[in-house]
């Protein structure tokens, strides 16, 4: 089965919901296993998807230690767009 290519609206959609933005937001620090993020962010089936909507859009990593799974921002830039789009609502108050 082949893979589609990460478009930027592929991105920006992924980016487009808040409780994918908190799990952003939790991996800023480093790796964190999905238990631990679904503790923070809420029910566990909605955090899997989450993760898998973050995952298709190259947003995240993951790796299986032993029964865990954890995740890591794939790359750090994003949090880049972040900030820029915080500051740009601070500056024009949208």
């Amino acid at each position: 089965m082949e893979c589609k290519p990460v478009t930027i609206a592929d991105i920006f959609s992924a980016l487009a919901q808040v409780n994918r933005l908190k799990i952003l937001e939790l991996l800023r620090d480093g790796e964190m296993c999905s238990s631990d993020i679904w503790r923070q962010v809420g029910e566990q089936s909605n955090v899997s998807r989450h993760l898998a909507v973050l995952r298709q859009a190259g947003l995240v990593n993951v790796r299986r230690d032993g029964i865990k799974t954890c995740y890591t921002v794939s790359n750090t830039k994003i949090y880049e767009l972040i900030d820029l789009a915080s500051e740009l609502l601070k500056e024009e108050k949208l």
